[in-house]
């Protein structure tokens, strides 16, 4: 039987909106915790976002464990405290058993260790429970989009363990990258996102993404996220963003050792 319009088609038993596009796709999250009113709260915020789908929520590492091998989801809502397993080697753990997972770590403490190690072991976000539960939201949309998000009060920690003299650097982890490359990575490793770093190093943001994909390359990495993790666990340098006080030359240029050498200065 012929439809009868341009927009409406039949088939003998239904009748179908030949325009009506089909639902948009939501992404899968598993919450993992150890406090059920967390659990609960997680629940409600995402059931009504039209772009996430909660398929699971476990209390304990053992069941949250195997609960995430079974349902492979797109982002594992997590806290790095109050496990018998804590920090890096939870999240190691959960991104041993599903590596293309992304880690939300949504915590109450904003310790520098569990700040670090969450995001050494390859966490995609770290935000605090005191928070508004949209700043959650957009993390997780960030960790489905391959992007990091770091709550305001963390960020400072994370620049601080970078800048940190005291933070253990293994150089020769870097050591195929050239200075533009190292530069850039440690700005991703403090959660600038690709426009900022554009900003301060002077370039396009797609030659940045450009940058960010080789440095991926090098390293044997898969996204922005364990490019940081790795940058962090390993003790990269700060970047270099200070203008040096003798030739007037910020150090992030590319061209900043050539102009040092000629004398010149820029503003």
């Amino acid at each position: 039987m012929t439809g009868i319009s341009g927009h409406i088609r039949t088939t003998g038993h239904e009748v179908i909106n030949a325009d009506a596009s089909p639902p948009a796709r939501k992404s899968t999250v598993v919450v993992v915790d150890p406090h059920q009113v967390i659990r609960l709260g997680i629940k409600a915020l995402l059931s009504v976002d039209a772009n996430f789908r909660l398929i699971a929520e476990r209390g304990d590492i053992r069941s949250g464990l195997y609960c995430v091998s079974q349902q492979q989801p797109e982002v594992v809502i997590t806290d790095v405290v109050g496990w018998p397993v804590e920090g890096y080697e939870w999240i190691r753990r959960l991104l041993q058993t599903v590596p293309r997972t992304r880690i939300v770590v949504y915590s109450a403490s904003a310790e520098e260790r569990y700040v670090r190690a969450a995001l050494a072991g390859g966490a995609s976000a770290y935000v605090l429970k005191q928070r508004d539960g949209q700043l959650l939201l957009r993390a997780v949309d960030a960790a489905v989009r391959g992007e990091m998000l770091l709550d305001a009060e963390v960020t400072p920690i994370v620049v601080r363990c970078i800048r940190s003299e005291t933070t253990p650097r293994d150089q020769n982890a870097f050591a195929d990258l050239s200075r533009q490359e190292a530069r850039i990575l440690a700005l991703v490793a403090e959660g600038h996102p690709n426009s900022e770093i554009a900003s301060r190093v002077h370039l396009s943001t797609k030659t940045v993404r450009n940058y960010v994909s080789h440095i991926l390359a090098k390293l044997n990495l898969q996204t922005r996220t364990q490019a940081a993790g790795y940058a962090i666990r390993h003790g990269i340098e700060p970047p270099q963003l200070e203008h040096d006080h003798h030739t007037g030359v910020r150090n992030s240029h590319p061209d900043a050792d050539a102009i040092r050498k000629s004398g010149a200065k820029f503003d």
